[in-house]
């Protein structure tokens, strides 16, 4: 069998797996190969799943938009939250200074990606919604300038960008993005993929793990490759590679399950994006979710923690 695997510039552990011929290797072990399927844009992800793709990873925006439009995508694992990895950022000299600011405010995010419930989640916690401010759609590239120009007054930020926009010393976050929401990258599949094939899926965890250890056993190495990448949307996502190490040893490198309190925590943003008119309904997002699938995630961590054990040369040297 050959398993589709998308990959994207947004999804930083399948790109560098992509790259490291580790699945392959897994995947030839037992008779199977991996196809790996380019894919744009990112947001769109668990709408590819079944006729281009059997393995995908998204933002836990989209797959809730996803939901919400009755698509088989069930929750497989997840990275841990990186409440450092994106911000909600607006002038250090400008006039928004607490989320209550925001009120008739020019914010930039691009509607269907994980940014727009940072943004909702932000004006909830002010008791507004996205009819209190005046949403400009934005693809990322250009909100650092538009802020610091004052043709917007906030945005979110992620990624390389954000580095780089720290480092300009004229702007803050307005909070702490974990005290808004979570910022998990997720990865999703059919449920007859997890019911027909769970041993693929062992291994696929396994590898994810093996890719997260490769990255930081040398952050630089790993942050010279992405800052090189020419491929998956590179240009949207910016940055050299001084950027790039600096965001990537910000994030946490390990394949987790999804949990229950996970689950609720999803159901709770399907909820607010509901209430302000981002999807016509919230999903039931418990009805997505396959608690067995815990132990398939767990064992293919030790497996890949047992190997770099062993042999921490987690990729031959002749293949770099």
């Amino acid at each position: 069998m050959t398993v589709r695997i998308g990959v994207n510039g947004h999804d930083p552990v399948l790109y560098f797996l992509s790259t490291l011929g580790i699945l392959e290797r897994r995947l030839a072990a037992i008779g199977e190969d991996v196809q790996w399927v380019s894919y744009s844009p990112g947001p769109r992800a668990p709408w590819l799943l079944g006729d281009t793709l059997d393995i995908v990873g998204c933002g836990q925006t989209p797959i809730i938009r996803a939901h919400a439009e009755g698509v088989d995508a069930a929750y497989l694992a997840s990275s841990p939250n990186r409440p450092c990895q994106g911000a909600l950022l607006v002038r250090k000299e400008g006039s928004v200074h607490s989320p209550k600011d925001l009120r008739g405010a020019r914010v930039a995010f691009p509607s269907a990606a994980w940014a727009a419930l940072l943004v909702i989640g932000t004006l909830d916690i002010a008791g507004l919604t996205l009819h209190d401010i005046v949403p400009m759609e934005s693809d990322f590239s250009e909100d650092l300038n538009l802020l610091l120009s004052g043709e917007i007054d906030a945005a979110p930020v992620l990624g390389p960008r954000l580095v780089e926009a720290e480092e300009t010393g004229k702007v803050r976050h307005l909070l702490p993005t974990d005290d808004v929401v979570c910022n998990r990258h997720l990865f999703t599949t059919q449920r007859r993929f997890i019911d027909e094939r769970p041993e693929i899926l062992v291994e696929v965890f396994a590898a994810m793990e093996l890719a997260n250890l490769w990255v930081t056993s040398d952050f630089t190495r790993a942050a010279e490759q992405r800052a090189a990448e020419s491929r998956y949307d590179a240009d949207h996502w910016g940055g050299n590679a001084d950027s790039w190490e600096k965001i990537l040893r910000r994030m946490p490198w390990h394949t987790a399950s999804i949990d229950s309190a996970f689950i609720d925590e999803q159901q709770r943003y399907a909820n607010l994006l509901k209430h302000a008119d981002e999807i016509d309904r919230a999903a039931n997002e418990r009805s997505h979710f396959v608690p067995e699938l815990a132990w398939l995630v767990r064992e293919g961590v030790r497996r890949a923690h047992v190997e770099f054990a062993n042999n921490n040369e987690i990729v031959p040297a002749s293949l770099l």
